[in-house]
């Protein structure tokens, strides 16, 4: 029987393979709600580098919003502490 991936599978492979991920394309593309528990657990449980970058936009209503944006850090990075 195959083995289904878990959602931090999920949101990694997304990532390697998008270079980043926002809370709406993980609610679209993977069906996952919660996308920033899932990314904790990846940091806490499986020590990955996860970098949050904050975007700034305008929604439909030409009102500012924020929304975070992860990747993975790069190997810079990692190794500056950032």
């Amino acid at each position: 029987m195959r083995k289904v991936p878990t959602q931090a599978e999920r949101v990694a492979y997304y990532m390697t393979k998008f270079g980043s991920i926002t809370r709406a394309e993980a609610l679209m593309d993977l069906g996952i709600a919660n996308l920033p528990a899932v990314i904790e657990t990846m940091r806490h449980k499986y020590d990955m580098n996860i970098v949050t970058e904050e975007v700034k936009t305008l929604n439909r209503f030409e009102e500012k919003i924020t929304y975070a944006r992860y990747r993975f850090a790069t190997d810079e990075e990692i190794l500056n502490g950032n």
